[in-house]
């Protein structure tokens, strides 16, 4: 909003687009709430920051890459045939920001999803495990 507020609603994917596809593509920000306890798609929130005079173009190809191991690594302990990716682009010169959502794989709760994640640095490069930012696993988020 205009006066720094966050505004939720409650909706289906549906329903939510009809509302979000009418916002200026300048103002839309989008948070999913994530409650305790309760059964989640499994999701990730990569990012790591762009050092100065590091080139840009190369930093995303390098982030790219560790976000296809992530994908790979996920695919390979998954129990589900056919994972479906939904990628959320929203890096920026300053940051490389990635939000993965396994769209048919879901976990009882953000702390299962946060051992799934553990389950996966055995592996991964380092560089791919170091890009995971694993407080969002955490309660109510």
């Amino acid at each position: 909003s205009t006066n720094g507020c966050r505004n939720y609603i409650v909706a289906t994917g549906e329903g939510f687009w009809a509302v979000y596809e009418n916002i200026d593509v300048h103002n839309r920000h989008m948070y999913e709430i994530l409650q305790d306890g309760r059964p989640c798609k499994m999701f990730f929130d990569l990012e790591f920051r762009i050092q100065d005079g590091q080139n840009v173009t190369e930093a995303f190809h390098n982030g790219n890459a560790l976000v296809d191991e992530i994908i790979s690594a996920l695919k390979l302990i998954s129990t589900e045939q056919s994972l479906s990716i939904m990628e959320l682009e929203s890096s920026t010169s300053e940051k490389f920001s990635r939000h993965l959502i396994a769209q048919n794989l879901v976990v009882n709760n953000t702390a299962a999803a946060g051992q799934l994640v553990a389950a996966l640095e055995p592996v991964l490069s380092p560089g791919a495990w170091a890009i995971i930012d694993k407080a969002v696993y955490t309660r109510n988020r």
